[in-house]
């Protein structure tokens, strides 16, 4: 599964209405296709405020080439949404899983996209 440009707009639109804050559980891993400069330049337009990305958060378990290419894996797209935990019960390396849950808490409510 993946995460590409129509659905991080619509998350970024929800954040300016009601910001993300606290966790977020996501069953499987998401392909981001698209960069960090990108998602910047839609937060800008969105007006919203993206976290800064921690430099030793970036080069961990990272290849050079991906960050020479400004690459997000879901995991930084998420901390980049405001989201201080981003929990997955299943291994970093399970790309077969098909089922997609993700769990986002804003304001005490849990809305599920699948």
């Amino acid at each position: 599964m993946a995460i590409d440009r129509g659905t991080t707009r619509l998350l970024l639109s929800e954040h300016a209405t009601r910001p993300f804050r606290g966790s977020i559980l996501q069953l499987g891993r998401q392909a981001i296709l698209f960069n960090e400069t990108q998602l910047r330049v839609w937060s800008r337009q969105a007006a919203v405020n993206l976290k800064q990305r921690d430099e030793a958060n970036q080069v961990n378990g990272r290849q050079m080439n991906d960050l020479a290419a400004n690459n997000l894996d879901d995991n930084d797209f998420f901390h980049l949404l405001a989201f201080d935990e981003v929990e997955m019960p299943v291994g970093p390396h399970d790309h077969h899983r098909k089922a997609i849950l993700i769990r986002i808490s804003i304001h005490g409510v849990i809305a599920w996209l699948t």
